[in-house]
């Protein structure tokens, strides 16, 4: 499943959708085999797909009723670990873990079976995938202040974002959680005051950056700079979810510049006591790395 996350402002949107691989193996870990996958596919093909999506957290399973939706089956790459599927996110979840099952009927609904060996039991006309069909709808970041305000173009600057809602989604306390936890920090060049989010294949950006979390504060995220190809303001945004939705900080730019260069001071000389003013020419230029 792809994304595991997605943000409510997206889902609130109507601008969220989850993608799928369905196989009939025993287990995701398991190859099926030619005649199983063409069977599914032309099941696919042939039945509407119904899936449901059960609240799983506290927070949303006294709140939520179970929804059902229909689901669209995508172009086949015939890749043996399963036929693509996806499906659109209703509008009206709200912050939580949801579970997805499947079913090619719409008839039966029986509880989330307790046991996994029932998954697979030939009464359960839907199917449940236990964790491997669940995803997240969760708060999206939100930044406030980016420090320093200006930093040199070479790879390696350290840049901290300050906000809301930085870690990733499920991150715990946990060192291990840690570890793996990964936000992505994008730096768009903004030209003539507008910024441009397109995927460039020049010099100019859009700049990806990995930023591991390493703290509990989920307010502070501490990245390192990329190495700029230019000079100019660039806008800030981040994204906890692997980079398929970004939160921007618009309010305040990042100044990135080129190495300044004194080309001469004058006057040459001053009194010991101090107090002389110094004229300085500096002008800034690119290294040649």
């Amino acid at each position: 499943m792809s994304p595991r996350a997605v943000s409510v402002a997206a889902v609130a949107n109507n601008d969220a959708d989850v993608s799928l691989r369905l196989t009939v193996a025993a287990t995701p870990q398991h190859t099926q085999t030619p005649a199983q996958r063409e069977r599914l596919a032309l099941d696919m093909q042939r039945h509407v797909m119904h899936f449901r999506i059960l609240p799983q957290s506290p927070s949303v399973a006294s709140s939520s009723t179970i929804l059902a939706v229909r689901g669209t089956i995508l172009p086949d790459d015939g890749a043996v670990d399963g036929v693509r599927a996806s499906i659109h996110v209703p509008s009206q979840l709200s912050v939580g873990t949801y579970a997805l099952q499947i079913a090619f009927n719409n008839t039966d609904f029986p509880p989330l079976p307790s046991d996994p060996i029932r998954v697979n039991h030939a009464d359960d006309m839907w199917t449940s995938w236990t964790s491997h069909g669940q995803f997240r709808v969760f708060s999206p970041p939100t930044l406030s202040a980016v420090s320093p305000t200006a930093c040199f173009y070479a790879e390696g600057q350290h840049v901290t974002l300050y906000g809301q809602h930085l870690a990733p989604p499920g991150v715990t306390s946990s060192p291990r959680h840690h570890a793996t936890a990964k936000a992505i920090v994008r730096f768009t060049h903004v030209v003539s005051s507008s910024a441009t989010h397109a995927t460039w294949t020049g010099g100019g950006g859009p700049y990806f950056v990995h930023a591991a979390f390493t703290t509990d504060d989920p307010t502070t995220l501490v990245v390192k700079s990329p190495r700029f190809n230019d000079a100019g303001q660039y806008e800030v945004a981040v994204s906890v979810n692997d980079g398929v939705h970004f939160s921007a900080l618009s309010s305040s730019l990042l100044l990135v510049y080129w190495k300044p260069t004194c080309e001469y001071v004058t006057p040459a000389y001053g009194v010991s006591m101090g107090g002389t003013d110094l004229h300085l020419r500096i002008s800034v230029k690119k290294l040649q790395l």
